[in-house]
């Protein structure tokens, strides 16, 4: 029996005025994630992680699978993920919690799938399904090739406590549609912040690294937080959920030192940095360069 929607919901808090920013329905731009450092937390940082650890974890059917899976030595992918679509019901109550602006976090392990909305399969399947959720996913992971459903569904599976932004809902022939951001706010106690111009292309190499350093086992849990810029990299770092990290000594950075959507692009790793430790962020950081000995003479620049 699944729980109800409710029980596996938790509030974090909103952007105020959500609504009124630029760009503010498109769920699938990195832009929108800028917003976060002017939320309004329901409950103060320390306090939402001792929530999160009164929570049950309700596996949803994925738990024993993700362990045979790693057992075996497989990897469920987070290669070529983005727009993903999960049926559920929801009632009035339930509703309410999903307007824009609003940032939740879903306790449980989370079905949804990339297949297309007009599937026939899933108009069969979810007729009775009242609410759809379309979702950018940043770290979903696609289990097809495991899948009991893989026929019917390209498949990908939210970890327990991943958490949303709401961008953006709608009625249409009479079901809701709610769109979605998956944002990584890494309240768990390790974190990864990867700062890459091509971090959210399918193609990008180093998503082989992220996808080993989440699955070495079930016991631990490597949060990844996707940035492309530094800009969107210190805004998420000034915010609340950022503040937290500066104390924290299982926090890493790493960024690649050129990124060509900057206006300086051939060093930005090292502004970067600068600009983290100005902020009172002083973890160890690794920087992707293909000229290490150019490297020191960029960081002895600015760091002398």
């Amino acid at each position: 029996m699944r729980l109800q929607h409710c029980c596996y919901v938790q509030s974090v808090g909103k952007i105020p005025n959500y609504r009124n920013k630029p760009s503010s329905t498109d769920f699938q731009l990195e832009d929108v994630e800028k917003y976060l450092e002017s939320a309004i937390l329901y409950q103060n940082v320390a306090e939402l992680l001792q929530k999160r650890e009164e929570f049950a974890v309700v596996e949803d059917d994925f738990g024993p699978t993700l362990t045979q899976m790693l057992i075996r030595g497989k990897k469920p992918s987070f290669s070529n993920l983005g727009r993903v679509v999960r049926y559920v019901k929801l009632n009035e109550k339930d509703l309410k919690d999903y307007q824009p602006g609003e940032i939740l976090t879903w306790l449980q392990f989370s079905s949804s799938d990339k297949g297309d909305d007009n599937n026939a399969k899933h108009l069969r399947y979810f007729k009775e399904h009242n609410t759809k959720f379309i979702i950018h996913s940043l770290t979903g992971r696609n289990i097809r090739d495991f899948s009991n459903c893989a026929k019917d569904e390209d498949e990908v599976h939210f970890l327990p406590h991943s958490t949303f932004l709401v961008c953006h809902s709608e009625v249409k022939n009479r079901k809701n549609i709610i769109y979605m951001r998956q944002i990584e706010l890494n309240l768990c106690k390790y974190v990864i912040l990867w700062v890459d111009d091509h971090i959210f292309h399918g193609w990008w190499e180093n998503k082989g690294h992220m996808e080993k350093a989440s699955t070495l086992g079930t016991q631990v849990n490597v949060h990844f937080m996707p940035k492309s810029t530094t800009e969107d990299t210190l805004a998420f770092l000034r915010s609340e959920f950022g503040k937290r990290l500066k104390s924290s000594e299982t926090f890493r950075i790493v960024t690649d030192m050129n990124r060509d959507n900057e206006s300086s692009p051939n060093d930005a790793g090292i502004r970067l940095l600068c600009q983290v430790r100005k902020l009172g962020f002083h973890q160890k950081c690794l920087i992707f360069t293909s000229n290490a000995l150019e490297g020191r003479r960029k960081l002895k620049k600015v760091f002398q």
